[in-house]
């Protein structure tokens, strides 16, 4: 006997105690959860697991007021709070089972109902409690003698509605597992709603003993001599189970989430590598200047107005020398050289818009000087090429290239099953013309007087006025100007050399002075006689002996074109 008073004393003493600090331990760990992830399950489980608090903090309160002090009128208003907290748990109870069960479950609509139903029987019972004490518990016909063992603690007497509220927390309980089964089943997810199952299986079995105990004095737990309160266990051992199914439950989430998370990644950088497969047939500059982030967000006539300037360049006789090619052979001699010339000109922040055969089209947003830098380094860089082809046995090459500055559209063409980026303006088209140019004059790099006059600093470049021409599609004649830097050293030093006499001889030209401009042309010829712009000059003015039928040519900007 003395072993079974001991235990006895130890359960109703230590009891309460240990259950507090385990639910207090579930329930920071609830908290940590939602926290964590914000997800709803996590904050109904801690509101069930608060309520659970509260309920067994009210049995130690009890347990020291009652029991150890002998204050029974304070027990008896603590243990009709207890009572009502005991109530709320038809609220919390089909609270938490609306987020235990995963949408789209035929439960749920049920359980809103019990949820709203359970908010209102809380509060009526609660309201009962203090209206009509009598009813529900009685706390002022209290007895010692009713008191069969000290470890009552002076509890009140039960009316009619503590029975009716026991049948239905009984029954939302019993809901509450049928409930948990039917979702186990139908979606297999059963280390989440077992331990869930049998912490609520838990719960029953120590109220109902609580229950029949108190209305029946019948104990239905192996402790059936042991006087102490077993619904504070019941609902601790469910909160401790229901908190290794749903840790669980994170873990899984947290690892299909890691998954998911790699799949992202690996779909970010297929995309990323799509993206990047785009960009080299549509330029990456194209997609910031019309303010789209991919390629995929490109509509058909998205455009844009900008200043830009434009060059062009084009190799010399190039069907001449791809006549004598396969064509594979013609592929790679394309290939070779646009690897070599596409790099220089995103080294001075230029970009490629289009390819016409073994033309380039770039844009320059930065202006023309790093389009002249960009030019000068490509003839450079065509030194290199043509040092690569001599070793092989092959022809030597020479490219044009033409600037121009101004507005123009940055936009989409096509239709709604094949667009392409392209700018669109009479300054892309002076551009090109001014590369036709260098082929007349037979010089490497021209450009328009529009792009002369935005250079920063003109006079740090080797530059020299050619005249002026009505190209094609313009009424007013065109300034044009020839930078000479990417000339090889010892031509470049002749047409400094012949820089002034060059210049005698334009204003000669323009002057109607022709007899003294071929004198002033033949000169530079003698100093120079790679010359291309004098010598095309002379040619010309050969040709039009007569002086009105020049004049007239001249006054039209017939020339040089």
């Amino acid at each position: 006997m003395a072993f079974f008073e001991i235990l006895q004393n130890g359960l109703v003493l230590a009891g309460p105690f240990i259950c507090v600090t385990v639910i207090l331990v579930c329930s920071l760990f609830f908290a940590f959860l939602f926290f964590h992830s914000r997800e709803a399950l996590y904050l109904r489980f801690l509101l069930l697991n608060l309520n659970t608090l509260l309920f067994t903090a009210t049995e130690i309160l009890i347990l020291i007021l009652g029991g150890l002090e002998g204050n029974w009128q304070v027990a008896i208003q603590i243990h009709r709070l207890e009572q009502i907290i005991v109530a709320f748990y038809l609220l919390t109870v089909p609270l938490f089972l609306q987020a235990a069960v995963e949408r789209g479950s035929p439960l749920r609509p049920s359980l809103k109902i019990l949820t709203w139903l359970g908010l209102g029987l809380s509060l009526g019972f609660g309201l009962v409690a203090f209206l009509a004490p009598e009813l529900f518990v009685s706390v002022t016909r209290h007895s010692q003698t009713w008191q069969t063992v000290i470890w009552d603690h002076g509890r009140g007497q039960e009316g009619f509605l503590y029975l009716v509220r026991d049948i239905l927390l009984g029954l939302t309980l019993l809901y509450a597992v049928v409930s948990l089964i039917i979702e186990a089943l139908r979606t297999k997810a059963y280390s989440f709603y077992l331990p869930l199952i049998a912490g609520f299986l838990f719960a029953i079995w120590f109220a109902a003993s609580d229950v029949l105990k108190v209305h029946l004095r019948l104990y239905i737990d192996p402790f059936a001599g042991i006087v102490f309160s077993r619904t504070p266990v019941g609902v601790t051992i469910f909160l401790v189970l229901g908190m290794l199914g749903v840790f669980k439950r994170f873990l899984d989430q947290n690892v299909k989430l890691a998954q998911a998370y790699g799949a992202l990644r690996e779909s970010d950088a297929r995309l990323a590598e799509s993206n990047e497969l785009m960009n080299r047939f549509v330029p990456i500059e194209f997609l910031t200047y019309l303010e789209k982030s991919s390629v995929q967000e490109v509509r058909l006539g998205d455009c844009r107005k900008m200043y830009m300037t434009v060059l062009f360049s084009d190799i010399r006789s190039f069907t001449r020398i791809s006549e004598s090619m396969t064509p594979e052979e013609n592929f790679a001699f394309i290939n070779e050289y646009l690897s070599v010339m596409v790099p220089i000109i995103r080294d001075f922040d230029g970009f490629v818009d289009k390819f016409i055969g073994d033309a380039i089209m770039a844009l320059f947003p930065g202006g023309p000087n790093d389009a002249v830098r960009a030019a000068v380094a490509m003839r450079r860089g065509l030194v290199e090429l043509n040092a690569l082809r001599r070793g092989r046995g092959q022809e030597e090459i020479d490219i044009g290239i033409g600037i121009n500055s101004g507005e123009l559209m940055i936009g989409t063409v096509g239709d709604n099953y094949r667009m392409e980026g392209t700018v669109i303006s009479d300054a892309v088209n002076l551009a090109s013309r001014m590369e036709n140019l260098t082929k007349m004059y037979n010089l490497a790099i021209l450009m328009s007087g529009e792009s002369f006059q935005e250079l920063v600093n003109p006079l740090e470049l080797n530059t020299r006025f050619i005249g002026q021409s009505r190209v094609k599609g313009k009424t007013a004649p065109i300034a044009v100007f020839e930078i000479f830097d990417g000339d090889e050293e010892s031509l470049i030093e002749l047409k400094r050399k012949t820089h002034s006499e060059f210049e005698r001889a334009v204003i000669a030209l323009y002057s109607g002075r022709f007899t003294e401009a071929v004198g002033h042309f033949e000169t530079v010829l003698a100093s120079n006689p790679r010359d291309g712009a004098a010598d095309y000059y002379r040619r010309w003015l050969l040709k039009k002996r007569e002086g009105k039928q020049a004049v007239q040519a001249l006054l039209r900007a017939e020339m040089p074109a």
